[in-house]
């Protein structure tokens, strides 16, 4: 009799450590797809992309754009202007502003804005009314665009490295000031040297 009590005992006491592994491996189980559905739920969230707002979309295709006018610019200067100092400039436009374009275009790439193939209406007028000068009405007007064009262009850089609210827009932006910054100074000597050398001219006669 008593060894039949200890045996109920003992089978008892098996039944109930069974039953216990099992809720415990059942808890860890739950645990487990728990913790696999948070993770995969991070992982979504962490990985989209935000799209660009309006406004940096808009002054990247306003930078492509005028990007693209500095290029064919330069490269009509360099068959039309007479001052070397001009041409030389022009040469400068053609190589900076079109690695610029080239980043430009790459960057947009990874942020699905949709950049123009070609100038805007304003920027082609400006090509259209300096392909029709020549000599030193070319080296002229062609050299006051250039001063007052990196002067807005200048506002619009800056603008955009403070304000902008995408990030990688906003380093390449401020990254680009002071090369518009070197490009405004050159024109500038540019323009004053002409003013110069008019008003030499004009008193000698």
């Amino acid at each position: 009799m008593k060894k039949l009590l200890v045996k109920g005992i003992f089978l008892t006491g098996l039944l109930y450590s069974i039953s216990s592994c099992n809720d415990s491996s059942n808890d860890s189980t739950t645990t487990s797809d728990t913790t696999a559905t948070s993770t995969t739920t991070d992982t979504s969230t962490t990985g989209s992309t935000a799209r660009p707002s309006e406004a940096d979309s808009k002054f990247a295709m306003e930078a492509a754009s005028g990007g693209m006018m500095e290029v064919a610019l330069g490269k009509l200067a360099l068959t039309k202007a007479t001052s070397p100092m001009v041409k030389q400039h022009a040469q400068m436009m053609v190589d900076d502003h079109g690695k610029a374009n080239s980043e430009l275009k790459s960057l947009a790439a990874t942020k699905n804005i949709m950049l123009p193939d070609s100038m805007n209406e304003d920027h082609k007028k400006h090509y259209q009314e300096l392909s029709e000068k020549k000599g030193k009405d070319f080296d002229k007007a062609y050299t006051d665009l250039m001063v007052d064009d990196h002067k807005k262009d200048l506002d619009k850089f800056k603008d955009e490295a403070e304000k902008g609210t995408d990030a990688d827009l906003k380093a390449w932006a401020a990254g680009k000031v002071p090369v518009l910054e070197q490009h405004l100074q050159g024109w500038q000597m540019t323009k004053d040297g002409k003013k110069s050398m008019s008003t030499s001219d004009t008193t000698k006669k």
